[in-house]
């Protein structure tokens, strides 16, 4: 039985596939602020600059939602 309350991680491959983007786009939501470091993801070995990230699945959810779904929302009034 998995645990709800643990937070869930997943590559920059797996979080590219579940908003349907490239890996590509993934980096500039991080270089445009969208997602941010020790927030919406993390370095698998911290003091590694090479290591690969790990995004928190919920809250780059709710990143995405607050930059493109509301504001898209807001765009259409």
């Amino acid at each position: 039985m998995q645990n709800n309350l643990s937070p869930r991680y997943v590559s920059k491959k797996g979080i590219a596939e579940h908003f349907g983007v490239s890996q590509r786009t993934i980096d500039r939501y991080r270089q445009f602020g969208i997602f941010r470091s020790g927030i919406h993801y993390v370095r698998k070995f911290p003091n590694s600059n090479n290591s690969p990230l790990l995004f928190l699945i919920d809250q780059c959810d709710e990143a995405y939602r607050q930059e493109f779904v509301v504001k898209n929302l807001e765009l259409a009034k």
